[in-house]
């Protein structure tokens, strides 16, 4: 059959925080097109913190940061690529958030990297052109 139009999705991102409402509607769109509603909700958390980091880390020096996120379903398993042109980061050379330290301990920021391992199968990290490209996989079950 292929891949039809269901299958795949693009989204095409600024620092516009209001394109998080745009992010999240498509998001929620495609995982019920698709009928994989259990995994909507952590794959959104994922992308949402992904998201917020690029523009607010991304960004840090003032350039106007543009964000790509496509996401495929082949066969049993989704695959969700999320590019941007922002500062170069590594999100999985970031040190684990000590999850037992209080709330007022815990370092800022690292959760959502955490989530994104947490989360997923598998995710790839590489700077390619001037772009960080974050590769991750999740089996769909059932």
């Amino acid at each position: 059959m292929g891949l039809n139009n269901m299958n795949a999705l693009k989204i095409n991102l600024t620092k516009n925080i209001s394109d998080l409402t745009i992010l999240v509607t498509k998001l929620e769109q495609f995982f019920q097109e698709n009928n994989t509603p259990s995994i909507s909700m952590p794959m959104t958390l994922i992308l949402e913190e992904l998201y917020t980091n690029t523009i607010t880390h991304g960004a840090s020096d003032g350039r106007d940061v543009f964000i790509e996120i496509n996401l495929g379903i082949d066969k049993d398993e989704l695959i969700m690529t999320y590019k941007d042109n922002g500062i170069p980061f590594n999100v999985l050379e970031l040190p684990e958030p000590d999850l037992n330290a209080s709330i007022e301990n815990r370092e800022v920021g690292g959760l959502g990297v955490h989530y994104v391992k947490a989360l997923t199968d598998s995710v790839e990290y590489e700077y390619v052109e001037k772009h960080n490209v974050l590769k991750m996989k999740k089996k769909l079950s059932g």
